[in-house]
């Protein structure tokens, strides 16, 4: 009987159900109180100082700067920024650009 509620407590944890009646629980026990209106502020400025990634920096910033030029030529295409799609576009170069040892890995394997 134990085995049989460790398997149903498992499965619901992986099927997220859990977790969904616990935000639900914890939504209804504490409500969002809503937040005055606060004054625009203004937007962001890129800073002119380099990011320190520490022992990354080699991968990161190449992919920081694929990131900013596809983010610029979505810009420069639609009109508004659009991190969302850079960061799609950039996935998906990222993953061509792998593409081959991909292949070279699945023939190699047994």
């Amino acid at each position: 009987m134990h085995d049989l509620g460790v398997r149903i407590v498992s499965t619901l944890l992986l099927s997220g159900a859990l977790l969904f009646v616990a935000f639900f629980l914890f939504s209804v026990l504490y409500p969002r109180r809503a937040a005055a209106a606060l004054p625009a502020s203004p937007a962001p400025t890129v800073s002119s100082r380099p990011k320190d990634y520490g022992y990354l920096a080699p991968v990161a910033r190449p992919l920081e700067w694929a990131l900013r030029q596809v983010e610029a030529r979505a810009t420069r295409r639609a009109g508004r920024s659009s991190w969302g799609w850079a960061i799609v576009v950039t996935t998906f170069i990222v993953n061509l650009v792998l593409l081959p040892f991909r292949i070279l890995d699945a023939m190699q394997r047994p």
